[in-house]
């Protein structure tokens, strides 16, 4: 059969695994694991920015290390294609294999570091893309929105964090974040669930000085 060809394991081919019509990215994993590069190459363009963009979120904004450590994914995704077996979306696949490569990297950096990464360094922006026509009034309130949204974001425990961000952030749903990260569909709905709730608190006592100081111009 083409799948054993293709190096894809005969128990992998059975009903209940994701086929190519519910995965279109499936097709481009068994070809990386025929050895082919450009097939890699493919991945690399396709999903280089989420997957950098999640490394980068566990990492600490450390840049360098997350380039380094997506290098480390891409290698690890050409080196074991050969064993996915379909069970879940290539997507979930390949943000288990970045989890995991994050966590390698923030236990041999430990040793290195002496500080903490301080959530409230501005090297740390969440991306935000305000229109450049858009008045500087406009532009000063998107700047203080998305920096008070960073700033709670950045305030959550982790667990909440990874949650979002595969969720909300990459699209995943609860059942693949749950594979990723290696918990119940549960937890990561109630992670979810806490994550937002402290979000929304957050930016309610956020916004509250600014509507007292506007209440305070306007007498």
């Amino acid at each position: 059969m083409m799948q054993q060809a293709l190096g894809v394991p005969a128990e992998a081919i059975r009903p209940g695994l994701t086929s190519e019509r519910d995965d279109p990215d499936l097709e481009l994993i068994r070809s990386i694991a025929a050895g082919r590069r450009d097939a890699l190459a493919t991945l690399y363009e396709r999903f280089g920015a989420p997957l950098y963009r999640f490394i980068l979120q566990r990492l600490g904004q450390d840049r360098e290390l997350a380039e380094e450590v997506l290098q480390d994914v891409m290698l690890a995704v050409w080196q074991g294609a050969g064993r996915f077996r379909g069970d879940s979306r290539a997507l979930t696949w390949l943000f288990g294999i970045a989890h995991r490569q994050a966590l390698q990297a923030r236990r041999r950096r430990t040793s290195r570091l002496r500080h903490e990464w301080d959530p409230a360094d501005d090297s740390s922006p969440i991306s935000r893309t305000p229109s450049a026509m858009a008045a500087p009034r406009e532009l000063a309130e998107a700047d203080l929105e998305a920096e008070e949204l960073r700033r709670a974001v950045a305030q959550l425990p982790e667990d909440m964090r990874i949650a979002l961000d595969l969720t909300l952030g990459e699209g995943l749903t609860c059942q693949e974040a749950a594979a990723v990260l290696h918990v119940a569909t549960g937890t990561v709905k109630s992670r979810l669930f806490r994550g937002r709730a402290l979000l929304r608190e957050a930016l309610a006592s956020a916004a509250q000085p600014a509507s007292a100081t506007q209440v305070e111009e306007g007498r």
